[in-house]
Parts: structure tokens; sequence; C-alpha cells
């Protein structure tokens, strides 16, 4: 993953860590590669939150359009355009905050690894039979203290 240093993007980083976090964590998911804005402004402090500033105004200068600016950058890396429920472009962009706090972003990856040869859920079978579980307990069978159990992971 690469940025572009041109313009100095001081975003740029945070919103490409947490996309791609986002997608190793959602794969196979309808919602592998649409991240919400909320999301990505969350992942950086250097970006002020609208509750701090929403009386001073000038939102889209402080807010829309650094984020812009800095997703921009990343583009040697994604593609990406604002977008609704299930993927559907928004056009046109949001122009002030309550528009752009409820849309989302589409991702497009332009060279992402390959995850074929990688299983997506743990086999659940296997760990069963690789477990096992032995309790003693001191004492009689009236004794009212607890034992000791010990799990063996065999492999």
């Amino acid at each position: 993953m690469k940025l572009n240093q041109k313009h100095n993007p001081p975003n740029s980083f945070y919103f490409l860590e947490k996309i791609s976090s986002h997608k190793n964590m959602n794969t196979g998911k309808s919602n592998e590669d649409i991240i919400g804005v909320m999301t990505l402004l969350e992942s950086t402090s250097l970006i002020p939150r609208y509750g701090d500033i929403k009386k001073q105004g000038r939102v889209l200068q402080r807010i829309i359009r650094p984020f812009e600016r800095d997703m921009k950058a990343i583009e040697g890396t994604l593609k990406w355009s604002y977008c609704g429920t299930n993927g559907v472009k928004v056009t046109p962009p949001p122009k002030n905050y309550m528009e752009l706090e409820n849309t989302l972003i589409k991702i497009v990856w332009i060279n992402y690894p390959s995850r074929k040869n990688k299983p997506y859920k743990n086999n659940i079978e296997d760990k069963k039979s690789s477990v096992t579980v032995i309790q003693e307990r001191g004492g009689g069978s009236d004794d009212i203290k607890g034992g000791v159990t010990m799990i063996y992971r065999g492999g």
C-alpha cells in the first residue's frame, strides 16, 4: 500500500490503515469493501470532531475538504466513491455534515493481495479433536470445594 506524498496528507495513513483493517475483518462478507465515513473520521485525531466546531462553522473547510483531500492521496492503492446502502453510488457528493455522516465509502482495491489459500472460518471439528479436558477433584464426593480443570491442546 502506498500513499501519494505529493501533498503531505496527514490523515491518509490512518484512513488506509482503517480501510485495510476493515477489509481484513470482513473478508467474504457483503460489507467487505464498504465502510462508513464516520468510521474513517474517527480513525484520526487530526480532523476536528463536528461537536467541537459546529458553533464556529466552516465544517466544509475543516472536515469535508480535508477528508476528501486525504482520501484522494491514497488513490494509488484504491479507488473510492461515496455510496449509500448496498454500495449504490451517491450523486452529488455530500455537501454538509449531516449528509456526510450518513454516507458510506465504496472501495475498489487496485492491487489487494489474494486470500484464496487462506480459510475464512476455523474448522471446529479439528479443534474438538485436538482438545482434551482432564478434571480432577480433591477429597471425596461430599467435597464442596472446587477442583482443578486442566486443558491440553494437542496439535
